[in-house]
């Protein structure tokens, strides 16, 4: 930093002008973007006003410039061990039932470190589990996004199963709603991806049933069968299926 920008942010300081301080700065890196001192200024700065997006954003931006530097170095720790605590406490309101509590605290952890893909996995667990599941499907798209290089690492094989059982219950949640032209569409996606989960089979081929789309429903319900001959909730279906059909003969006749 130069003599004449340290000292005027130095007297801003000193005169406890933090506003003042940072839109100074603010100014000086729309003319300066290559000294890791002014980022480590703002981001204490963001700190202080809780812009806690904004404060990790400009470590980053001084350790990508100075992955050594002790300042960037400590506030990264220090924003990292916030994360954690946050995340164990969102898992303690989530283990006491309170699902808001638990999404507050978890969204705080992201603040803190959002790259941290295990906190997306679990904001999307607690989304699932209290029916938010647009915002369940984002987090684990973006996790997928974030890992599509490692197609058989353990995150993104439970990311990939986390995000289908969240197409499945939001299917089930548009059925119930009488939504089935919605629910087929989310089940679709799901078997586009696991083509080996009778479930999935079941419950479209009961949405086509409410259709009155009676071919449909039993080739779903055929499909769950070769899965799992042995189910008796496949075989009544196929059942009544069959049994409505001939009904539908005999009247044609």
């Amino acid at each position: 930093m130069g003599r004449k920008l340290f000292s005027s942010i130095a007297t801003l300081l000193a005169l406890g002008r933090l506003e003042d301080c940072l839109q100074y700065v603010n100014k000086q890196l729309e003319e300066v973007t290559s000294n890791p001192e002014l980022y480590i200024l703002r981001a204490r700065l963001q700190d202080h006003f809780f812009n806690v997006v904004s404060c990790y954003r400009d470590v980053s931006h001084a350790l990508t410039m100075d992955p050594s530097h002790p300042e960037a170095v400590s506030l990264m720790s220090t924003l990292r061990q916030r994360a954690e605590e946050a995340k164990a406490r969102a898992v303690n309101k989530a283990l006491e039932g309170n699902m808001k509590g638990a999404l507050h605290f978890i969204n705080k952890a992201i603040d803190n470190n959002p790259i941290e893909l295990d906190y997306y996995i679990f904001r999307g667990t607690l989304c699932r589990r209290v029916k938010n599941f647009n915002a369940a499907i984002d987090d684990y798209l973006h996790v997928l996004d974030k890992v599509s290089n490692m197609k058989q690492s353990e995150t993104y094989l439970e990311t990939q199963r986390q995000l289908l059982l969240t197409y499945n219950d939001f299917a089930v949640h548009c059925y119930h709603k009488g939504f089935y032209e919605e629910a087929i569409l989310l089940l679709n996606q799901s078997i586009k991806e696991e083509k080996q989960e009778k479930g999935l089979y079941i419950n479209r081929g009961d949405c086509f049933l409410k259709q009155c789309n009676l071919d449909f429903a039993l080739l779903d319900y055929e499909q769950a069968q070769e899965l799992d001959p042995e189910d008796w909730r496949i075989q009544i279906r196929i059942a009544a299926i069959n049994n409505e059909k001939g009904l539908l003969d005999h009247q044609n006749r």
